[in-house]
């Protein structure tokens, strides 16, 4: 061999000798908590660094197998290294991963142990080595990637967002909150605003008697008010529900006009219910009060029968928790009785409590009742006054322990005394909810 390839060779393997980094040796045995020793294998990755002998460390990982617990690895000491930089070592066995560990590894001649490299274990515990604070240089929004596009779907504050308030979307996409009082109800637009409509506070005209001669030949009729709508107004005669269209009509200036055939005759009885609005310069009751207005919960007319056994005439079935402590439920209705020859009993029921039974007489052409059933704390109170064409004014208390989360029925009943071609029939009943406020 020349003496020229020969010097050529020797400084080859000079420069490579003098490029190569330097290593630390980490070898160890790893056991695991019952004893018997790991074996799976051990993933180590970087990031690019600099050596202290300024070599060139480039981003890539290195997978060691663990046998027996054995682990030997050979890396460039990076305790030293710009910047700071760790390995990062994962564990892995029987097909998962077992648990992560950082190494910082210092420049050493003779082979370490894991302890000696380890600066943070899985369970937050600092071991061998020295842990370098990270970088303090800021990092630009902008240089990470997404971030500005993902911050800006996100509403951002307004000029009128404050804490602690309902919150609206204003024009420009921004949070504002809701200016108003804290009894105020939020609209749709985010606008706030009392809970009720002062413009329209309704009530209702029960039972009046229209204004006008019953005579036979009288046809047109007055009431107090004028009613909200036409569909609100209910009349009746002797008990009997008319039919708008049919028997009267409801004319624009508030009178009611019978049809020819319908006018009342001397003797009959007209009442009309409707319900009215108030207007906004009336006194305005507060929305607590509003909310505590009367509820009708059934009107309506009823049946009849010529059975000698207890015939239900009709029944109004009150939801349950439709009631409170406090609330007085109001109960009315009218019997008629067809024929004179057999008299008739009446019954009316509250839940399984009776609020009424009478016998009434062949020649009560007519009964009518009117109680109340109070809530109290432990028991519902009721009380009934019953009075009829012969049949004298008779009054009851009884009380009532239906409970209040159930629902509860109010029924009429009837029965003949005895069989004959005599009915009794349930003209009309009513039964109206007046909450506590």
């Amino acid at each position: 061999m020349s003496l020229a390839r020969i010097a050529a060779i020797t400084i080859c393997a000079a420069l490579s000798l003098h490029s190569a980094p330097r290593l630390t040796t980490i070898q160890d045995t790893i056991y695991k908590a019952d004893g018997t020793r790991f074996n799976g294998s051990a993933v180590i990755t970087w990031m690019p660094f600099d050596s202290s002998d300024n070599s060139k460390i480039g981003l890539q990982s290195l997978t060691v197998q663990i046998t027996n617990g054995a682990i030997r690895v050979q890396l460039v000491p990076n305790s030293d290294a710009t910047p700071v930089n760790n390995y990062t070592v994962q564990y892995s066995s029987d097909g998962k991963q077992q648990f992560t560990e950082a190494w910082s590894v210092p420049p050493s001649t003779t082979p370490l142990h894991i302890k000696d490299v380890r600066v943070l274990a899985a369970n937050g515990t600092t071991g061998g080595g020295v842990v370098q604070p990270p970088s303090q240089s800021p990092i630009n929004e902008s240089n990470v990637i997404g971030l500005l596009t993902d911050l800006s779907l996100r509403p951002i504050r307004g000029s009128a967002y404050a804490a602690g308030r309902t919150a609206m979307v204003n024009d420009n996409g921004a949070l504002d909150s809701v200016v108003g009082n804290l009894g105020d109800c939020v609209r749709v637009d985010g606008s706030a605003g009392p809970c009720f409509d002062p413009s329209y506070l309704p009530s209702y005209s029960e039972y009046e008697t229209p204004a006008g001669i019953i005579d036979g030949l009288n046809a047109v009729f007055t009431i107090g008010e004028t009613p909200e709508s036409a569909s609100s107004l209910a009349v009746y005669r002797n008990g009997l529900m008319l039919h708008a269209g049919l028997d009267y009509n409801f004319q624009s200036d508030g009178s009611i006009v019978f049809v020819p055939g319908a006018v009342p005759e001397p003797g009959d009885t007209l009442l009309a219910s409707y319900r009215t609005a108030v207007s906004s310069g009336e006194i305005v009751a507060p929305p607590q009060v509003q909310a505590a207005r009367v509820q009708v919960l059934c009107s309506n007319s009823g049946a009849g029968t010529t059975s000698v056994n207890n015939t239900l005439l009709g029944s109004c079935t009150i939801p349950a928790r439709t009631l409170a402590m406090g609330d007085r439920v109001e109960v009315r209705f009218n019997l008629a009785h067809q024929g004179t020859s057999k008299g008739y009993t009446f019954q009316v029921r509250w839940g399984e409590a009776t609020m009424v039974k009478r016998t009434a007489s062949a020649q009560d052409a007519m009964i009518t009742g009117h109680g109340d059933a109070t809530i109290g704390p432990a028991a519902t109170t009721l009380d009934m006054q019953t009075w009829g064409t012969t049949l004298t004014l008779d009054s009851k208390i009884v009380p009532a322990t239906d409970p209040l989360n159930a629902d509860i029925s109010v029924d009429f009943l009837g029965a003949m005394n005895a069989s004959s071609s005599d009915s009794v029939s349930l003209q009309n009943y009513t039964v109206i909810r007046y909450p506590a406020q």
